[in-house]
C-alpha cells in the first residue's frame, strides 16, 4: 500500500543533517513506525520555507513544497503585512507530489493547513486527523485578555513585524473559514477523544470517524524506575506555546494563590521565556510579573531536556483553555508525573478524574491551586495518580499497537471507497 502524507512538519527530512534540530514530533515517532510495516511504501510532504530536493531516506519518500511567498524574510513579512494567501500555489504543487508518488491512500495531518483542500482535487481516498480545531480555539485566543487592549499592550517591535498576537489572531480567523470548507467535503476522519468524535459530528455530519492515537517522542517511553522526583519539595512543570489560550495567565494566578498561602514551591514553564509575545502582554495587562512569583521560564528546550524536567518535578500542571489531546499532557503521565487538567476539550478523554490525574471545573484557578496543595501533601496519592497515569499512558501509546490501528485505518477506508465507487 501507498500511503501518501501531507504534515506541518518535515518529520525525519532532515535526521543525520546539521540542520536537524532534534527528534522531531509525535508524527515522526509514527512514521519510523508505520514505514516498518510489510508492504508499505510512504511519503511525506511538507511545506518549506526554502528550496529543498525531493529525497528518499531508506523506504520513505520527501516532498517539500516551497512555500510560495515566505522565502525570504521579506516575503514573509509581505505575506503577514497583507494577508497574502498562497492556498492555491500550494495545492498546485501538492497535486504535482499526488500524481508523481500515485498513492493508494492520503493521509493529511489537521485541519489548520490548506491540504485538507485536495478533496475537491482528486479522487483518491483521503483521509484527515483531527488536531486543533480552529474554529474551536477562535472563542478563546485571546485567553482572559481584552481585544482592545492588545494594540496598547504588544511590543511596538512586534507590530512592526505583524507578528503581535492581534495579527496573528487575524490570521487565525481567517483559516478558520477555510477549515470550514475543509470539513464541509471531506468524509473520513481520524480522532482520539470524545471531543473530536463530537466535533466531527457538528462540522461533517455524515462523516466516518475512525479512533487513532498518537505516538509520542521516543525519550518519553520510560520506566517509572527511571523517574528521580523529589517528592519532598513542590516542583510544578508546564509546557506551553507562546499563544494566550496556552493559560500563562493562570500560570500567573495559581502562582499567587500559592503564594500568598505561603506555599514553597517552584513553578518551571517550558515553551516561553521573557522575550515571548504572550509574556510580555499577560504580564502588563494583570499586572503580575513571573520573577515575583517563584516562576521559572525555562524557553524552547530538547525532548531530552524536557525529559530531565518532567523527572524532577513533582506535578505536571495543565493550564490550556482548550486542548484537543495534549501530547505535553500524554508526555508527562508516561513520564510518570501526577497531572491536574482543566476540565475542556479532550482533556477527558484522557484523564479519568481521580484515577490518573485530577481535572479542575474549567477556569477554576482557586480550586486548581488547591488540589496542587492537596497533592502535595499526600505523596501516597501523588504516587499513585502517576503510577496509574503511566500505566494507562503506556498502553494508549504502544508504538506496535497505535501503527497497526492505522494500517487498519487505511484498508478500511480503500474498502469503504471501493464500495461507495
Amino acid at each position: 500500500m501507498r500511503i501518501l502524507w501531507f504534515t506541518n512538519t518535515p518529520c525525519s527530512y532532515y535526521e543525520g543533517m546539521e540542520t536537524s534540530s532534534g527528534s522531531g514530533g509525535w508524527m515522526t515517532s509514527l512514521e519510523k513506525e508505520i514505514k516498518n510495516q510489510k508492504g508499505i511504501q510512504l511519503g511525506v510532504c511538507f511545506i518549506s520555507r526554502k528550496q529543498e530536493s525531493y529525497k528518499r531516506v531508506d523506504s520513505v519518500q520527501y516532498f517539500p513544497i516551497r512555500d510560495g511567498y515566505s522565502g525570504t524574510k521579506i516575503g514573509r513579512w509581505l505575506v503577514r503585512r497583507f494577508d497574502l494567501e498562497n492556498d492555491s500555489y500550494i495545492l498546485e504543487r501538492a497535486m504535482e507530489v499526488i500524481n508523481e508518488f500515485h498513492p493508494d491512500i492520503i493521509h493529511v495531518h489537521g485541519t489548520e493547513n490548506c491540504f485538507g483542500l485536495l478533496r475537491a482535487r482528486c479522487k483518491i481516498p483521503m483521509v484527515i486527523s483531527i488536531q486543533g480545531v480552529l474554529n474551536e480555539l477562535l472563542p478563546v485566543f485571546l485567553g482572559d485578555v481584552a481585544a482592545k487592549k492588545l494594540r496598547a499592550l504588544s511590543k511596538i517591535k512586534n507590530q512592526l513585524l505583524v507578528n503581535d498576537i492581534l495579527s496573528r489572531w487575524r490570521k487565525f480567523k481567517r483559516n478558520s473559514y477555510r477549515e470550514r470548507r475543509i470539513f464541509s467535503f471531506n468524509k473520513y476522519y481520524i480522532g482520539r477523544t470524545e471531543y473530536d468524535r463530537s466535533l466531527v459530528n457538528s462540522y461533517s455530519p455524515g462523516a466516518f470517524y475512525f479512533h487513532g492515537e498518537e505516538l509520542l517522542r521516543p525519550v518519553f517511553y520510560m520506566k517509572s524506575s527511571e523517574r528521580i522526583a523529589p517528592l519532598k519539595r513542590l516542583v510544578l512543570c508546564t509546557i506551553i506555546g507562546d499563544n494566550l489560550y496556552k493559560g500563562y495567565d493562570r500560570i500567573l494566578k495559581m502562582a499567587k494563590i500559592l503564594k500568598d498561602r505561603n506555599i514553597k514551591f517552584e513553578w518551571r514553564v517550558i515553551g516561553v521565556s521573557e522575550k515571548s509575545e504572550s509574556v510580555y502582554v499577560t504580564e502588563k495587562y494583570f499586572k503580575l510579573a513571573h520573577s515575583e512569583l517563584n516562576i521559572q521560564l525555562l524557553g524552547s528546550q530538547t525532548d531530552r531536556e524536557i525529559a530531565s524536567q518532567l523527572s524532577e518535578a513533582m506535578v505536571y500542571c495543565h493550564s490550556s483553555y482548550l486542548e484537543n489531546s495534549s501530547n505535553a499532557l500524554c508526555e508527562a503521565q508516561i513520564s510518570g508525573l501526577p497531572v491536574i487538567a482543566f476540565d475542556n476539550g479532550g482533556s477527558s478523554s484522557i484523564i479519568t478524574n481521580g484515577t490518573d490525574g485530577i481535572l479542575v471545573r474549567e477556569g477554576d484557578c482557586k480550586l486548581f491551586a488547591e488540589e496542587i496543595v492537596r497533592l502535595s501533601e499526600d505523596e501516597n496519592r501523588c504516587k499513585s495518580l502517576a503510577m496509574m497515569a503511566q500505566r494507562r499512558a503506556m498502553e494508549r501509546h504502544n508504538r506496535t499497537r497505535v501503527a497497526h490501528e492505522y494500517i487498519g485505518i487505511y484498508n478500511n477506508i480503500r474498502v469503504s471507497q471501493s464500495d461507495l465507487d
